[in-house]
C-alpha cells in the first residue's frame, strides 16, 4: 500500500526525506545500538539474567495479597436505592413520615441539577399470601449520567448514610439499607449481599443470638456498612395452645380446631350464588364484634363427633406471643444471615477479616457457619476462568509445535507468558484495581497476544541459524533486524490501549481494569520477548547435538559491544 501511495521519489535512499523521517531514523538507530550491546551482555551472562528474572518474577507475585478480589468491579450505575424498617407494627403514617425525612436528606444532599427522579414506597411484601408490612419503606433516586456531575453515587451514597444514622433514633428508625447495583448485577448474585454469612442450625433462638454477635463484631471492620441479620423482629400473635390429650378423648384433632377457627377468624367459602349468569362466592365467618379480643377466639365453638359443641378454651389455652416473620432454609435446615455490603475496600480483604471474626467467636454447639453471598460466584468463577487460562496456554503452545515442527521452539516462545502476568500484577496494583472477572478476560487475551513478537523473533532466528549462522550470530542479527517490526506491534497496540485503560466517563470501573491487564502484561512482555526469550533460546538451543560443534565459538556480532 506505501508503495502506491507514496511518490516514487521516496522510495530510493537519495530520494528526499522530511524532518520526522530523519529524527525518527536518528532515534531509532540509537536504540538499535543499546539493544545490540544490551543483548549482547544479557547473552554473556545468561544466567545472571535468568536469576533476576525469576527474583522479579517472584517478587511481583508477592502483590497478590496486596490487591483484593471481588466479584466485578463496583460500577457508578446512576442508582441509589435503599430500604428503612421501622419497629414492627408501626403505622402506615409513621413509616411514611421517617421516609418523607429521608426525602428531604437526599434533597439536601444532592444537587438538584444531578437528580433525574426519586421514588418513595410506603409498606411491603411480607411473607404469607397479601401480607402487607406496614413498618417499612423504600426509597430510590436516578441521578444523570456520570460525565455530567462530579460526585460518584458511592460519594453521595457515603453521605446518605452518615444522615439517615443521624435521624434514625429520631424517627424510630431500627434498620436501614443502601444498594447501588443495578438488577444485573443483582441477578448474577442472585439478589444476594457481596458479604453473607450463613449460620446454619435447628435452634432458632440460639442461631439468632449468635447472628447478633458476629453482626456486631462485622460491623466494627473497615469497610463493612449496612450489617444486619435476616431475622427481623417477631410480628405479635395470639397463640392456641391446644392440650393433645384432651382432644383426643373427645375425638378432636388439631386440624379440626385450626379449621374452625381459621373459618371463624378469616372466613371460608361457604358456597356460591348464582345471579343473572353470574357466580359470586358466599364467604362466612363471625361478626366483627365476635372477633375483637382474644377471648373471642376461646369463645369459638367446636362440633364434636357426637353431635355436641364445646367451646376452644376448654380445649386450648390462649395466650399472646410473638412469632418469626419468616423461617429461611438451606439444605433443608434453618438458616439465619448476617449480610451486608463493603465500601471503600475490596471484598476478598472483608472477607479475610470476618474469617478472623468467626475463628474468635465461639459457635455454640448444633450450628455451621458458611460464608456466602459474592464469595460462592467468585470461587466459581475463578475456578472456570483459571482452567480457560491453562487450556488457552496449552492450545496456544499446540498450534505453535505445530507451525514451527519443534517442541523446543514453542517452548521458548510460551516464556513471554508468565512474564507477562508480572505487568499485570504491578499495573493492577499500582491503579488501586482489585482481581475480578473482567481481569480474568484480559488475562486470557494476553495468552494469545503476547507470544506474537516472540514467534517473529525465533522465527527469523531459525531462518538466520538456516542460513549457517552460529546461535549468538543469528540471535543478535535476528534481534537487530526484528526489532523494529517488534516495536511497532508493541507501541501501536499498547498507544490504542491508553483510552481504555485511563479514560473517565459512564462504564470506566469496568474497562480501566480491562485496559490496565492487557497494557501492562503487554508491556511487560514486550521486554520480555527482546531479551529473556533469546537467553532462553541461547541456553535451550546449545544442549541440542546440532549445536554442540558451536560451543566455544566467538560471536563477532554482539560481543564487540560489550567489554
Amino acid at each position: 500500500l506505501s508503495s502506491k501511495l507514496i511518490p516514487a521519489r521516496y522510495h530510493t535512499a537519495a530520494g528526499k526525506r522530511g524532518f520526522l523521517f530523519r529524527w525518527s531514523e536518528k532515534l531509532f538507530d540509537k536504540i538499535s545500538h543499546m539493544y545490540s550491546i544490551a543483548l549482547g551482555w544479557c547473552l554473556k551472562h545468561r544466567w545472571v539474567v535468568i536469576l533476576g528474572a525469576v527474583v522479579i518474577f517472584a517478587v511481583s507475585a508477592l502483590l497478590v495479597p496486596f490487591i483484593g478480589w471481588e466479584f466485578m468491579p463496583r460500577e457508578d450505575t446512576g442508582m441509589i436505592q435503599g430500604s428503612i424498617e421501622l419497629p414492627v407494627g408501626t403505622r402506615y403514617e409513621k413509616t411514611a413520615e421517617a421516609l418523607d425525612k429521608v426525602n428531604e436528606i437526599i434533597r439536601e444532599e444532592i444537587k438538584n441539577e444531578y437528580i433525574r427522579g426519586v421514588f418513595i414506597t410506603t409498606g411491603g411484601m411480607g411473607p404469607g399470601r397479601g401480607a402487607q408490612r406496614s413498618y417499612t419503606g423504600s426509597f430510590g433516586v436516578r441521578l444523570v449520567p456520570q460525565d455530567q456531575r462530579d460526585v460518584s453515587i458511592f460519594d453521595m451514597a457515603n453521605r446518605l448514610r452518615e444522615r439517615i444514622e443521624e435521624v434514625a433514633p429520631y424517627y424510630s428508625i431500627e434498620d436501614y439499607r443502601l444498594t447501588l447495583d443495578d438488577m444485573m448485577a443483582g441477578l448474577m448474585t442472585g439478589g444476594e449481599q457481596p458479604l453473607s454469612v450463613n449460620i446454619i442450625g435447628d435452634d432458632l433462638e440460639v442461631a439468632e443470638r449468635y447472628a447478633e454477635e458476629l453482626r456486631d463484631k462485622i460491623a466494627e471492620l473497615p469497610g463493612a456498612v449496612d450489617i444486619r441479620t435476616s431475622m427481623e423482629e417477631g410480628a405479635p400473635e395470639i397463640l392456641v395452645d391446644v392440650d393433645r390429650r384432651k382432644a383426643s378423648s373427645l375425638g378432636v384433632t388439631m386440624a379440626d380446631i385450626g379449621d374452625t377457627v381459621r373459618a371463624g377468624v378469616h372466613g371460608r367459602t361457604a358456597s356460591v350464588f348464582y345471579h343473572m349468569g353470574e357466580e359470586m362466592d358466599i364467604y362466612v365467618r363471625l361478626r366483627k364484634e365476635d372477633r375483637q379480643i382474644a377471648e373471642d377466639i376461646g369463645l369459638i365453638p367446636i362440633r364434636l363427633p357426637g353431635g355436641d359443641l364445646v367451646r376452644v378454651d376448654s380445649l386450648a389455652d390462649i395466650a399472646f406471643g410473638v412469632g418469626p416473620l419468616q423461617i429461611e432454609r438451606e439444605a433443608q435446615r434453618r438458616v439465619v444471615r448476617v449480610e451486608g455490603d463493603v465500601r471503600d475496600r475490596s471484598l476478598g480483604e472483608l472477607i479475610t477479616d470476618v474469617r478472623e471474626v468467626i475463628a474468635e467467636t465461639e459457635t455454640p454447639p448444633g450450628l455451621m457457619v458458611e460464608i456466602g453471598g459474592e464469595l460462592e460466584e467468585i470461587q466459581e468463577a475463578f475456578f472456570w476462568l483459571a482452567l480457560a487460562l491453562i487450556i488457552g496456554i496449552i492450545l496456544v503452545y499446540m498450534v505453535m509445535a505445530s507451525q514451527f515442527e519443534s517442541l523446543m521452539d514453542p517452548f521458548v516462545v510460551m516464556f513471554s507468558v508468565p512474564f507477562a502476568f508480572i505487568g499485570v500484577l504491578w499495573g493492577l496494583y499500582l491503579r488501586g484495581f482489585t482481581l475480578n472477572i473482567i481481569v480474568f478476560l484480559g488475562a486470557l487475551l494476553l495468552v494469545g497476544i503476547v507470544v506474537n513478537n516472540a514467534i517473529v523473533l525465533v522465527d527469523y532466528i531459525n531462518i538466520l541459524r538456516a542460513r549457517g549462522k552460529t546461535i549468538n550470530q543469528a540471535i543478535c542479527l535476528g534481534g537487530r533486524t526484528r526489532l523494529r517490526p517488534v516495536l511497532m506491534t508493541a507501541i501501536t497496540t499498547m498507544a490504542a490501549l491508553i483510552p481504555m485503560a485511563f479514560q473517565r466517563g459512564q462504564g470506566h470501573e469496568v474497562w480501566n481494569p480491562l485496559g490496565t491487564t492487557i497494557l501492562g502484561g503487554l508491556l511487560v512482555s514486550t521486554v520480555v520477548t527482546l531479551f529473556i526469550v533469546p537467553v532462553m533460546y541461547s541456553i535451550l538451543e546449545r544442549w541440542s547435538p546440532q549445536d554442540m560443534k558451536e560451543k566455544g565459538e566467538e560471536d563477532e556480532a554482539c560481543f564487540d559491544n560489550v567489554q
